[in-house]
């Protein structure tokens, strides 16, 4: 597809911008952007998504080199989980940066940090989408996921069979339970994973992870998290392969910026 075009894109416009459809507001300096925009969706022979970055990502084939983190991260911001069934906003965004810290912090598998905070990445592309409704696009959402997937594990470095490791898997089935705790009227009695198993008779209760979680993070608070805990995980990992040191889990932290519910 097409990368972005020259110029910064302003999200939040000055006063007296002109009123779009729908309320929003849009200076004259993004004039170039929405002709972009245009230009590129009419051309797509695809479904295809223009990042706010302005890289137009064709979803069917994207190609690594259009994506980027910074994007990942705004886009997984702003989703919420449950397809918004929660009692307050709780993105994606901090749902990986949970799974990742359950990986390291109670897996003990700092080697898979990566894995665990970009194994949803897919979702900036094709949005959240409850476990119950994905079995009616089946086949087809599993292999779109797959190869984005796999453009997204190109692009940052990271190794795409490790978005499904067993550790990952059980990772996120935790944070699905602690974030049904919390965000979902049931608590999450009756919820089931993706291979038909409730919830209940594959995590414990109480949960085997000492970490304590309210979630709900404003959205972005929620992308600088995550952007900062990528950014740190993979230069510590590189500086410890470059030297041929041990990757240790003091190492890996993130920003422990308070959460509410």
């Amino acid at each position: 597809m097409t990368a972005a075009p020259a110029g910064p894109w302003r999200p939040t416009p000055p006063r007296g911008a002109e009123t779009l459809a729908g309320g929003m507001e849009q200076p004259d300096s993004n004039a170039a952007w929405i002709a972009a925009y245009d230009e590129a969706i009419a051309d797509a022979e695809a479904p295809a998504e223009m990042f706010p970055s302005g890289n137009v990502i064709d979803i069917c084939n994207p190609d690594p080199a259009l994506i980027v983190v910074e994007d990942l991260a705004h886009h997984l911001s702003l989703l919420t989980r449950y397809n918004g069934g929660c009692r307050w906003m709780c993105s994606v965004a901090e749902h990986a940066v949970l799974v990742r810290d359950i990986v390291v912090g109670y897996f003990k598998r700092p080697d898979l940090a990566g894995a665990a905070l970009h194994h949803d990445d897919h979702e900036a592309l094709l949005s959240e989408i409850i476990t119950t409704l994905k079995g009616e696009f089946q086949p087809r959402f599993d292999q779109l996921a797959a190869v984005i997937d796999a453009a997204i594990a190109t692009a940052l470095g990271l190794n795409v069979e490790d978005f499904h490791h067993p550790i990952v898997k059980s990772a996120d089935a935790i944070a699905l339970a602690i974030e049904a705790k919390h965000l979902t009227r049931s608590g999450g009695r009756g919820f089931r994973l993706s291979d038909g198993r409730l919830l209940r008779d594959v995590v414990p209760d109480p949960l085997p992870v000492p970490l304590r979680w309210y979630g709900g993070l404003p959205s972005a608070r929620a992308e600088r998290v995550y952007l900062n805990t990528h950014r740190r995980d993979q230069a510590r990992d590189l500086n410890a392969r470059q030297h041929g040191q041990v990757i240790r889990l003091a190492d890996f932290t993130h920003d422990q910026e308070p959460r509410h519910g």
